[in-house]
């Protein structure tokens, strides 16, 4: 979405259009990719809020975190995962630090059923999520920051093998 409420089809438009194959079929998800919350005055102002709140309008059922999701810190961060109806996904992120985990409400996937079939979405983060994020951040933060990211192509292949279940 990268901000862009209005732009093109735009949010409205978009959740005209899950709605319309919705009335076709009960099998329609909605993904962001990342990078929802930055890239437009509606989001500076709000530092987050109306994106997320207009994503939660729009439908989103799920969205996985881009180098923008961390532009306002961890704490503000957490916040917005927490007033998201979307569930947010990061299979190659996990928390290194002592105190409470901000991305506590990431998991690693979400298994959505299709009638007899089920498709796991798998949340793959970029490793430079955090270097190419706000600079104020990455370069104020970065020595405080108690998340790992493991290489996103070999952590996704893993993830698949290892960790979901059969048949997925």
């Amino acid at each position: 979405m990268h901000c862009a409420v209005d732009e093109n089809t735009g949010c409205a438009g978009l959740a005209a259009y899950k709605k319309q194959m919705e009335e076709k079929t009960p099998y329609v998800t909605l993904v962001d990719c990342g990078d929802a919350i930055q890239g437009d005055a509606i989001d500076l102002v709000s530092k987050g809020e109306y994106p997320v709140q207009i994503m939660n309008r729009t439908g989103y059922d799920l969205a996985v975190l881009g180098n923008h999701e961390f532009d306002y810190g961890m704490e503000r961060l957490s916040a917005l995962i927490g007033t998201a109806t979307a569930q947010y996904l990061g299979c190659n992120i996990r928390y290194s630090g002592n105190g409470e985990n901000a991305l506590s409400g990431v998991k690693p996937y979400q298994i959505v059923s299709y009638g007899d079939t089920d498709v796991a979405f798998i949340g793959v983060c970029t490793p430079e999520n955090i270097t190419s994020s706000t600079p104020v951040f990455s370069v104020m933060r970065r020595d405080s920051l108690s998340m790992i990211f493991t290489e996103a192509a070999a952590s996704g292949q893993t993830f698949r093998q290892e960790r979901l279940p059969a048949g997925i």
